[in-house]
């Protein structure tokens, strides 16, 4: 697939299905395999489990379309674990559906309830996908004020916002406006009279957009008004008409509606009711001949609705030869007058999916002016622009599925712990892990069914009870050095992360994670002094993946190492930027320190700036920066204030801190302060992987844990 389009409306009532149809035509003229999918679908009506847009492309055109998510309750894309399981669905079905395609058409979403939320999925999408984002709009009104409130919508929820792709907008130039029920002589759909924009108006919103705020308008979609008349076949439907000569109902379309009046409609001449249907009420009914005869001389009107009809007003119609000879539609409806008016009202203009007469018109008609050159730029290879920027749900979707591929088996030391327990079950029912629990059968059992966690069968229980004599002398092989008795040995395997580690050195296990009850000293040194480093490294470090509402960022060294000098902060960046290609992360290396540049000196600058030095000897092909300060790491606006000629420019996502202390101290303030999810430590340069959770974690961050160190058995299998 080379490009994803991400239609998103600004607004209800923009004809969103109208431009999708004939954007969606547009490309697939252009010799474009086109594949269309409205990720979320959220309808009150249980009737409806398909989107009006999917729909009509389905049944008229051969554009190859997948069904929407049909979502229940749309409040559970607030809720963090919910939100990840639709959006887990969605990239599932996306990489089911677009092998072999060149565009994959993405409509957003536009709910009545909450503009706000909408634009919020709709964001949350387009990063996702990494898509081009094209907005949908209908400026009402052709003056500034307008157009700049359209402009800080897509500033405020969009342009402020991290790694969105912004193509360009559509305007869509309709306006429906009410009808006047209570004059005397009503036509209807006098909306379709509205005189046509001038062409200095339509010129004035596109030098206001492009000029003032650099939005390059894609097309512009004058007023129609055959794009919004209803056929008879649509009003008869409508109302459920009973109809007396059935002829071109799907073809005759109705420009207005005329509410008969006595003394008022024969004054009007010849032409003046063009593609007119004339209602009238049964209190008219001795009218009839007089209407009929002026309808034989005046051929504007093409059919008639009769309210209050009843069996004897049908037998009468079939009867009467002024019907047979007029050879028109008559629509027989059960309802009254005001009745039928209020119905008139509540008629909605949104395509028909049996109307393909009007499909293939609105089709041609937007495609006609849509830009040509917007149609010839997809045709270029398109470089991803924030390639380097990875959205946390995307993170996680990828991690997990990552994880899947590998099926490693992991050892959980803490068994008996209820989120461990819960975690455990989690990633076997999902296929995350083998998960392995050390702890007594009989009380992981019992604490399970306390906190109504349904064991899985396939969790291997090691009890630590019946193992522990045969780990006594590799322990003492292993620290021979120290001069460890046997007896010590005994003593010191009585913990368990000590003989979970061991069991993990001797290739029994894939992986280890612990911390949910243990300190991080007491996880991290049994690996430390056990497990070792790999034959590629000379010193362990940490990472922490830090989970930020936009975007998903490296932080190293939080745990390991107190003060690192150059040769060993070199290795932790190049170690940290190994550890973001496993995961898919686009490496882009800040080496913090409290000044940027020349800015600064003293021993702890050049430190640092020694070991930027170091990094770009060993690794030419990484992008790394320092001495630099956070803030010019992290935005482009400080970063070309601070060093204009930054290859990072603010866009860092690993951040290699020059000592523990500094480290330590701004994960746990970005994590506290922002509510945001920190995973790790996790740790690198090891033979195998062991990693710590905070004793506050909670069980999804567990599962990411365990899920990060199945993905890291592979990488280290091939490195030991």
């Amino acid at each position: 697939m080379k490009r994803t389009l991400m239609l998103v409306p600004l607004g209800m009532n923009i004809g969103l299905t109208t431009i999708s149809i004939g954007l969606v035509q547009k490309i697939c003229k252009n010799n474009f395999d086109v594949k269309f999918f409205k990720p979320i679908f959220y309808n009150m009506d249980k009737n409806h489990n398909i989107d009006h847009t999917t729909k009509i492309l389905k049944q008229m055109s051969s554009v190859s379309c997948f069904n929407p998510i049909q979502i229940s309750n749309i409040n559970n894309f607030l809720v963090e674990d919910k939100k990840q399981n639709i959006i887990d669905i969605i990239l599932s079905e996306i990489s089911n559906n677009i092998k072999h395609s060149d565009v994959l058409f993405l409509e957003g979403l536009c709910l009545r309830s909450s503009f706000l939320l909408s634009n919020e999925i709709n964001y949350e999408i387009a990063q996702l996908t990494n898509a081009e984002v094209i907005f949908v709009c209908t400026i009402r009104k052709n003056n500034i004020f307008d157009i700049t409130n359209t402009v800080e919508i897509i500033k405020k929820s969009f342009i402020h916002k991290k790694n969105i792709n912004i193509k360009g907008i559509i305007i869509n130039e309709f306006k429906i406006e009410k009808f006047d029920v209570f004059g005397c002589f009503v036509n209807f759909f006098d909306i379709f009279n509205i005189r046509e924009k001038d062409k200095d108006e339509k010129v004035m919103s596109k030098q206001l957009l492009y000029e003032y705020y650099n939005i390059p308008i894609l097309g512009y979609i004058p007023w129609n008004s055959k794009l919004l008349e209803p056929t008879l076949e649509e009003l008869s439907l409508y109302f459920r008409a009973h109809v007396i000569n059935q002829c071109y109902l799907n073809v005759l379309c109705i420009k207005s509606i005329i509410l008969y009046k006595r003394n008022i409609f024969c004054k009007y001449k010849n032409g003046f009711f063009y593609r007119s249907m004339l209602i009238v009420s049964s209190d008219y009914i001795y009218d009839l001949k007089v209407i009929c005869e002026y309808i034989n001389e005046n051929n504007s009107i093409i059919a008639i609705l009769l309210t209050d009809s009843n069996e004897f007003l049908m037998n009468f119609v079939k009867s009467w030869n002024f019907f047979k000879i007029l050879k028109i539609p008559i629509l027989l409806v059960e309802s009254n007058v005001l009745q039928t008016i209020v119905l008139l009202q509540k008629f909605n203009f949104k395509l028909s999916i049996k109307n393909s007469i009007k499909f293939k018109m609105i089709q041609d008609y937007v495609s006609e002016h849509i830009s040509n050159s917007f149609i010839t730029s997809l045709k270029t290879t398109y470089t991803k622009k924030h390639q380097c920027q990875v959205r946390p749900s995307m993170f996680i979707y990828n991690l997990l599925n990552l994880a899947k591929k590998n099926k490693a088996k992991i050892l959980l030391p803490e068994g008996n712990e209820s989120r461990i327990i819960e975690a455990a079950t989690i990633c076997s029912n999902k296929n995350i892990a083998d998960c392995v629990l050390l702890g007594n059968l009989e009380e992981i059992k019992h604490i399970a069914k306390l906190y109504n966690i349904k064991l899985s069968p396939n969790i291997e229980v090691l009890n630590p009870e019946l193992i522990r004599n045969n780990y006594i002398e590799r322990f003492v092989q292993l620290r021979n050095k120290h001069s460890i008795t046997t007896a010590h040995a005994q003593q010191i395997l009585k913990d368990d992360t000590v003989l979970s580690t061991l069991i993990l050195e001797s290739n029994k296990v894939d992986g280890l994670v612990s911390g949910a009850i243990n300190t991080t000293s007491n996880t991290i040194l049994p690996a430390l002094q056990l497990i070792k480093t790999s034959k590629l490294d000379s010193l362990i470090s940490s990472v922490f993946f830090m989970l930020l509402p936009d975007h998903v960022l490296l932080y190293s060294d939080c745990a390991i190492n107190p003060d690192p000098n150059s040769d060993q902060l070199a290795e932790i960046a190049i170690q940290s930027a190994d550890t973001a290609i496993s995961f898919g992360i686009f490496p882009k290396i800040a080496m913090l320190s409290y000044a940027t540049g020349s800015s600064g000196s003293g021993e702890k600058v050049d430190k640092v700036r020694k070991a930027t030095s170091i990094v770009r000897s060993k690794c030419p092909h990484l992008i790394v920066e320092g001495p630099i300060q956070y803030d010019a790491a992290i935005e482009s606006i400080v970063s070309k204030l601070k060093c204009p000629k930054s290859i990072i420019n603010g866009s860092a996502t690993i951040f290699i801190f020059p000592d523990l202390n500094s480290g330590n101290i701004t994960y746990k303030a970005v994590q506290r302060s922002t509510n945001t999810i920190a995973i790790g430590p996790i740790l690198q340069g090891i033979k195998k992987p062991v990693n710590d959770l905070s004793r506050g974690s909670s069980v999804q961050d567990i599962v990411y844990t365990i899920a990060i160190t199945a993905v890291q058995s592979k990488k280290f299998n091939k490195i030991i």
